[in-house]
């Protein structure tokens, strides 16, 4: 009816029609570029935390949350890259091996000299760490009990070492043998914490790649993470708490509970250097509570009989 305006839309369209090509290819750009702004949905984590008891009460045991070792009560900890903290209590310079009751830090303890005194600072995976603004008092007995008077003590400033994770004390010249001593090291942004030492020989710097000497006494070591409870003073409570330490070992080995002993163990060496300061009489206590130690460790339960009666003997010496 109007060919003259059909013909001018159909124009119109034909020239319009590379311009919405463009627009709609324009558009489908836009719309995959904004696809790819878009932040893909997150996997799924494949990584599952693993957690274990610091003393490793279960021998290898690990759960997938946190919690408490349902041995000793410990809190379980985090490991890392397939290690876990506290997995590795063996000294690395011959000397004796401490875990500090924060449950982080651990030192050793070595005498390669009769008057050097030499203490390693490690982190809780057992990895060495620089002394930086850690200090540390030094107390060694200079003179051994005798009847009716206390033991004497120099008391000495520690001073970093040649290795940057060491602190070092000069031992005077009197120090007699057995060397018994303590050190008492405050951490940054920590309260001081109390280590003891006691030493019947110059200890050894292990050869690497060496075997262990056959029938070797075990490197001493202590699992202390848990024993934050302040030592008594007094030689009444001190022999006092050495009894029930002994009755509570006792106890665990009538359960064949003997890796718990280790907890008893510790504290029993803490009160024999506690007794010792407070008047002696603690015999052999020191080196009997480490026997104690690695009686349980190992699961020998005639070793671990046999050390408690040790035990009582040196403790009914020493209440006469």
């Amino acid at each position: 009816m109007f060919p003259a305006l059909d013909t001018r839309h159909a124009r119109f369209r034909a020239f319009l029609a590379p311009a919405f090509a463009l627009t709609s290819l324009v558009v489908l750009v836009a719309a995959c570029d904004k696809g790819s702004d878009s932040p893909a949905p997150a996997a799924p984590s494949t990584s599952a935390k693993t957690f274990a008891c610091p003393m490793d009460c279960e021998h290898g045991k690990t759960y997938p949350t946190k919690g408490a070792c349902p041995v000793c009560k410990m809190d379980l900890e985090l490991s890392k890259e397939g290690h876990f903290a506290h997995a590795d209590h063996k000294p690395k310079h011959g000397g004796q091996f401490i875990m500090a009751s924060d449950n982080f830090h651990h030192l050793e303890g070595t005498l390669p000299e009769p008057r050097k005194f030499v203490l390693w600072l490690y982190d809780n995976f057992t990895k060495p760490l620089a002394v930086g603004k850690t200090t540390a008092k030094f107390a060694v007995m200079t003179k051994a009990r005798s009847k009716g008077q206390k033991a004497e003590y120099a008391d000495l400033d520690m001073a970093p070492g040649a290795e940057p994770t060491t602190l070092v004390a000069a031992l005077p010249e009197n120090v007699p043998w057995p060397v018994q001593a303590r050190a008492v090291v405050t951490f940054e942004g920590l309260e001081p914490l109390t280590f003891t030492y006691f030493f019947e020989k110059v200890t050894t710097e292990p050869v690497p790649g060496a075997a262990e000497p056959s029938g070797a006494e075990s490197a001493p070591h202590t699992h202390a993470a848990g024993d934050t409870k302040a030592l008594p003073t007094e030689r009444a409570a001190i022999l006092a708490e050495i009894r029930t330490m002994i009755a509570e070992s006792r106890e665990l080995l009538a359960k064949s509970d003997l890796k718990s002993i280790h907890t008893k163990a510790d504290r029993i060496g803490r009160l024999a250097t506690a007794l010792a300061m407070a008047g002696g009489g603690e015999g052999r206590m020191n080196k009997l509570a480490k026997d104690l130690d690695a009686q349980g460790d190992g699961g020998n339960a005639p070793g671990v009989t046999e050390v408690l009666a040790e035990l009582e003997k040196d403790l009914a010496t020493a209440d006469r």
